[in-house]
């Protein structure tokens, strides 16, 4: 018989290398991002007929598959540090910034003048002094509908056209071009940064056929929307936070890379209000982690808190805007609502009288589209005005029903995220090139023909999109943040970890109020790709980047 001290000795050794391998924290940290990773492939199960509790307990086994694999690579060390050469010479950026122009223009006249969608539409017409009010666009004059940064953008470029002669497609390609040439300048900054910072030409080259080789990042550079800039000045935005994190001293002597910091974080504030969530969310963690800096870091979040409220609230109070519709910022409620009526939920009399007034609420069932709210906001018979003036009542009344009715209310969410979480979830990624001429078919035509089909620019993205679905998939992407952001936090890597704070927050501000499952939404962590990549592979700080290369790339 053994002796019952060694073998209480022998489990003592096994519980110690298991605590050694896997501290509590991290293992709860492992557990938790397992469970919630198994639960994005059983959630969906709830809107095919299975209850909730069986959604949860089905992601009890995958999620234990998950975590044991996540412990066998950290155990095997395969998610180690890489270190790159600190001494690669980075190409100068007229080659980058030369390649990257003369692929995307080339798509551009292909697509002459651009792709321009709904929304784009309403603008120019608004900015164009033409009927722009509609059942999805009701308003009768200059409003924040959109953000009056992106609205003043396109009418500066439409007058100046106006001023040179240039007139109907002709400005139209004129806007096309003026966007695409300063998204071409962002993604240009964010590959040399990226190269600069790894000191390693193999990631520079990487990054740039990332974007050159990505036809659907060429269709969004001549796309007419405001997620195209945003995603660009939010890509600029993110690589300048990662060398203030990681490389502070050097970060701090350059005025050039203080000036891009701000100027990007204070136009992704202006040109989407979650924009400001996420600049404002990495500047609060920035300055908590490196508190030694705080007085550098200070005075920034200020200029860039302050600014942008200021150049916001002065720009809608001088130009007379009439504010945004509340509708737009409860889309998952509505949507919450709607659901309840088609699943006929508990409802009150008082909470359908109230309903009624808003919408119809016999109408709702025929209304409800799982993934948007746009056919219940852009009824004719949507009362904006009731709405405006009992948003505190409303928010009550959603409350009361949410607790009567908890399943309709998750199934709703569900539906309305699912994009945003589920890795197999398809989604709408561009829009058709041309402008519609007096509401008809989209114009638009092919500079190249005969040398190139028209049909290239598309085959050529859907057939990246198959190829390389995970790349190109929300629910893949946020995931792909979260899997880097378990991996530097079990690390202990907090400088870096503080760096993914903007996608994340992007990204959460979109399971709270997502508007549709469109890509452009997510459009930044795509761009963003090859700083995340950057992100995993690297410590907290710079790979092998030496003080002096890195004060010679930052000042030239």
């Amino acid at each position: 018989m053994k002796d019952p001290c060694c073998i209480a000795t022998r489990d003592n050794r096994i519980h110690a290398k298991l605590r050694k391998i896997i501290p509590s924290k991290k293992a709860i940290l492992i557990l938790a991002w397992s469970y919630l990773f198994a639960l994005s492939w059983t959630i969906p199960l709830s809107l095919e007929g299975s209850n909730f509790a069986e959604c949860f307990l089905f992601a009890i086994a995958p999620s234990a598959i998950i975590c044991a694999l996540i412990v066998l690579v950290s155990a095997s060390g395969v998610l180690q540090t890489i270190r790159f050469a600190a001494n690669d010479k980075i190409p100068a950026w007229p080659w980058c910034f030369t390649v990257l122009l003369s692929i995307w223009a080339i798509v551009l006249l292909i697509n002459y003048p651009g792709a321009f969608s709904t929304d784009s539409v309403d603008i120019i017409n608004m900015v164009s002094g033409l009927p722009f009010e509609s059942d999805h666009f009701r308003y009768d004059s200059l409003n924040t509908h959109h953000p009056l940064a992106w609205v003043g953008f396109n009418a500066v470029v439409l007058k100046l056209a106006s001023i040179a002669g240039i007139q109907g497609t002709g400005a139209l390609g004129m806007l096309s071009f003026v966007q695409l040439i300063i998204f071409t300048a962002c993604c240009t900054f964010f590959i040399q940064k990226t190269g600069t910072l790894s000191g390693s030409k193999i990631i520079w080259i990487a990054s740039l056929i990332f974007f050159a080789a990505n036809p659907l990042i060429a269709q969004y550079a001549s796309t007419i929307w405001k997620d195209v800039l945003f995603s660009g000045f939010f890509a600029v935005f993110s690589i300048q936070l990662y060398a203030c994190a990681t490389t502070p001293r050097e970060f701090f002597r350059s005025k050039r890379d203080v000036a891009i910091f701000v100027v990007a974080g204070l136009l992704c504030c202006i040109l989407r209000n979650n924009g400001m969530i996420a600049v404002c969310t990495s500047l609060l963690l920035i300055a908590i982690t490196l508190r030694e800096y705080l007085k550098q870091i200070a005075p920034l979040c200020v200029a860039i808190a302050i600014t942008s409220w200021l150049a916001l609230g002065l720009t809608s109070s001088v130009a007379g805007a009439q504010p945004g519709h509340f509708s737009e910022s409860i889309g998952v409620a509505l949507q919450q609502i709607a659901r309840t009526a088609s699943e006929s939920g508990h409802i009150t009399a008082e909470q359908e009288e109230f309903i009624d007034q808003i919408i119809p609420y016999e109408k709702l069932p025929e209304l409800y589209l799982p993934n948007s709210a746009n056919p219940i906001k852009f009824d004719p018979e949507f009362n904006d005005e009731f709405l405006e003036s009992h948003k505190m009542d409303f928010l009550v009344v959603w409350f009361e029903m949410g607790m009567q009715n908890p399943e309709s209310f998750a199934r709703a969410w569900c539906a309305q995220t699912e994009a945003f979480w589920n890795i197999d979830t398809a989604t709408w990624y561009a829009c058709e090139p041309g402008y519609p001429v007096d509401g008809e078919e989209n114009y638009y035509q092919n500079k190249l023909d005969p040398y190139v089909e028209a049909e290239s620019v598309s085959t050529a993205t859907n057939l990246s999109i198959s190829i390389f679905f995970p790349l190109f998939s929300m629910g893949s992407l946020a995931w792909i943040t979260l899997f880097i952001l378990l991996i530097k936090l079990l690390s202990k890597d907090f400088k870096s970890a503080a760096c993914l704070t903007p996608f994340v927050t992007l990204w959460a501000t979109y399971l709270v109020a997502a508007p549709a499952s469109d890509f452009r939404y997510l459009l930044p962590l795509h761009v963003s790709l090859p700083l995340l990549l950057l992100i995993l592979v690297s410590s907290s700080g710079v790979p092998t980047q030496t003080e002096s290369n890195y004060t010679k790339a930052a000042d030239s």
